[in-house]
């Protein structure tokens, strides 16, 4: 459950999992993607171990930010 102007932000390396939450999130109401599509990197985000791990295997780390609307 997300307060009205709470947020979902998520990262992935895994290209079929950020396909499919685009997907699901961009299709849930009441949400609403702050980017076009992928979010750019958010320098208050700290990188997981799982994220460093998807860098040294060179995969593109995928990031999602959305806002649940007022």
């Amino acid at each position: 459950k997300l307060i009205p102007g709470g947020y979902l932000y998520m990262a992935t390396d895994w290209e079929p999992y950020a396909e499919f939450a685009l997907e699901q999130l961009e299709n849930t109401p009441g949400l609403k993607n702050k980017y076009e599509k992928y979010a750019e990197h958010q320098s208050w985000r700290p990188e997981t171990k799982f994220e460093k791990k998807g860098v040294v295997a060179q995969r593109p780390i995928n990031e999602l930010y959305f806002v649940k609307e007022q």
